[in-house]
């Protein structure tokens, strides 16, 4: 679907392209050249018709003046990590940064000449953009691909007349009580206030045979402690954000819009508006949510507040979780991850580090300078690690039996033996085919020599899935989600895990 980039409703998931006037730095606009932007969520290009190679381009004066004291006068590289301006034949002002010649074309009749630009990111606004805009964001807006439909709390019916006038056309809230729905959320580890905000915008036709209603949702973040952010920030709280509600949704979500408000913080001066637009990578649709936003709605202060708390342990876990969302296949480098993602768990909140001697330091100094002193080669390299080496790893069987002793005892109950009675040496026997299966995979040579590796593919898959269900489930605990919750989560029909209690007779464990 093509839109018109200045139609405010356009996001990154649309394809769309803009004719404009185009020039650098420097450069006279009166000699920009015409081209087209093209948008889609997989590329940008700028097809140019000239070349910015054959136009006189005035260095800053920062740049003149270093290159008059070093002796050199080098040309301005039109060719890579470009920033380009331009405006739309009606007026948006555009800033296409990071640009790289993907192509150029010269025609024999009269002489002209195409240039293609690949572009990284798009910035659209209605003034000028300048680089300092950039180092003076005081707020951000985005939201994410189906975050209108896990985002419940703002529900609007509009009925059609049925022509004999049995219906009237109506709204189950109005604006005013969708925004008393709204939830702002302070987090003070992260020194981020996260608000919720829905627009609504409607278009009726004459006779309401063809009439629309549209719920804008999207999510909006400043740092309470800073009076401006720069860009680079920008990305890190938004994919900061990303994680924690693709966790929730059960997928790596694409990001539908982002628009940054830049500018002094002052009553009489509205804040620009600059949206953003770059590509993405596509996860496999996914409408399998792990938590429904009805049921967690009340508690999402707490959730956001412990995940914030948590975030530097959950962030690489959340992350291997939702790689699989790129993938509609199943492999075993899958079952890999799902039983590192419960290792990297147990070492991040369970174990700690050893009690050491009170002069251990000193006296592995002593060793180590000793060992030095020796000056042989092979006695470093067979002692060196052995002395740094502090011995406190976990066996993976055992992390995993911990782990499934922190479980909700219903839901271990069902996951174990759902057939009634004791879940012990279950749960023994699957730690152990986890730990056989890993060990083999990674560097195993003879098979023999792990007796409980699993060797059927269906249950290598339902295997994984199971070991997903406990990440989630401990990842939940952790952010403090109520235990009812939790369970009518994992057992939810509709939600990711419906096919693993199918298959609870299979996965139990003689």
């Amino acid at each position: 679907m093509n839109t018109d980039i200045l139609n405010n409703q356009s996001t990154m998931l649309e394809n769309f392209s803009v004719r404009g006037l185009w020039y650098l730095s420097g450069m006279n606009k009166e000699d920009g050249l015409i081209g087209t932007l093209e948008y889609t969520p997989k590329e940008i290009k700028l097809n140019l018709v000239g070349n910015f190679k054959k136009i006189k381009i005035n260095k800053t004066e920062e740049i003149a003046e270093v290159e008059e004291d070093q002796g050199t006068e080098e040309p301005v590289d039109v060719t890579q990590n470009l920033k380009i301006w331009g405006f739309s034949e009606n007026g948006k002002k555009i800033l296409l940064d990071n640009c790289f010649i993907l192509k150029e074309k010269s025609y024999l009749t009269g002489g002209i000449e195409s240039t293609t630009y690949k572009v990284q990111t798009i910035f659209v606004s209605n003034s000028e953009i300048l680089d300092s805009d950039f180092n003076s964001i005081q707020k951000v807006s985005f939201s994410f691909k189906d975050f209108e439909s896990w985002h419940s709390s703002s529900p609007i019916t509009f009925q059609k007349e049925d022509g004999k006038g049995n219906k009237k056309t109506g709204f189950l809230y109005s604006y005013s009580d969708l925004q008393q729905k709204c939830q702002t959320i302070f987090l003070d580890y992260s020194k981020l206030k996260l608000s919720e905000q829905i627009k609504i915008t409607s278009s009726f036709s004459k006779n309401f045979s063809n009439n629309a209603l549209i719920q804008n949702k999207s999510l909006m973040f400043k740092y309470y402690d800073s009076s401006s952010i720069n860009f680079r920030l920008v990305n890190k709280t938004v994919d900061y954000f990303h994680k924690i509600y693709s966790f929730f949704m059960n997928c790596s979500l694409a990001l539908k819009k982002l628009t940054l408000f830049t500018g002094p913080l002052t009553a009489d001066e509205e804040l620009q508006e600059i949206q953003v637009f770059y590509c993405q990578r596509f996860a496999f649709s996914n409408r399998r949510y792990l938590l429904n936003h009805e049921d967690i709605k009340d508690s999402l202060p707490t959730i956001l507040k412990s995940f914030d708390n948590n975030f530097a342990k959950l962030e690489k876990i959340i992350k291997g979780h939702l790689a699989k969302s790129f993938k509609d296949f199943f492999e075993s480098t899958d079952f890999l991850q799902a039983a590192r993602n419960l290792e990297m768990f147990h070492r991040n909140f369970f174990e700690s580090e050893p009690e050491l001697p009170e002069n251990y330091e000193s006296k592995k100094e002593e060793l180590l300078n000793t060992l030095y002193e020796s000056n042989s080669e092979e006695l470093i390299e067979y002692f060196e690690d052995k002395i740094n080496h502090k011995d406190n790893e976990v066996p993976l069987n055992k992390k995993l039996k911990e782990l499934i002793g922190e479980i909700p005892v219903e839901l271990k109950q069902e996951l174990f033996n759902p057939s009634g009675g004791g879940v012990s040496n279950p749960i023994n026997k699957f730690s152990k085919k986890i730990t056989d299966t890993r060990n083999y995979y990674t560097h195993g040579t003879d098979i023999s020599n792990y007796k409980a590796v699993i060797g059927n593919w269906e249950e290598l898959y339902l295997t994984y899935i199971k070991m997903r269900c406990l990440t989630d489930i401990l990842i939940l605990k952790k952010l403090k989600v109520d235990k009812k919750i939790i369970i009518n989560s994992i057992e939810n029909k509709r939600g990711p895990y419906q096919r693993l209690f199918e298959h609870n007779n299979y996965l139990s464990i003689e």
